[in-house]
């Protein structure tokens, strides 16, 4: 499965990453909104990892406009500070479910699952 890990912070990136090839899957990284909408234009990925505190536009808002352009993958939201936001908040940009920060390879499972299957709740 190709992944785009839109995450700024070069650890938890790489950790990802890391993590995502262990489990065979083709992890791409990309630090900024800029470089994410760059990344997306270019390749047909099958999902998303969104980091939520991003520099130039949060990870809901580039979600959003992900979504707008026409990105149908699944989405899921990364945080460490889940509780604030709302699950409405992230519906309405486009999440498909939501990590809790740390990420925890357990919760590779909804790779497996189209976007329509996922019923949205945060997956801690």
């Amino acid at each position: 499965m190709k992944i785009l890990i839109v995450e700024d912070a070069l650890l938890m990136a790489k950790g990802a990453q890391m993590i995502l090839k262990a489990h065979h899957h083709d992890p791409e990284i990309a630090f900024t909104p800029s470089e994410a909408l760059k990344a997306v234009e270019s390749n047909p990925y099958d999902a998303i990892f969104m980091d939520f505190g991003l520099p130039e536009m949060d990870g809901l808002q580039l979600t959003a406009h992900l979504r707008e352009m026409g990105y149908s993958g699944l989405v899921i939201g990364l945080t460490a500070n889940i509780e604030k936001f709302t699950l409405e908040e992230m519906k309405q940009a486009g999440l498909n479910t939501c990590l809790e920060k740390p990420f925890n390879p357990k919760k590779l499972y909804v790779l497996d699952m189209s976007p329509d299957q996922i019923d949205f709740d945060i997956k801690t």
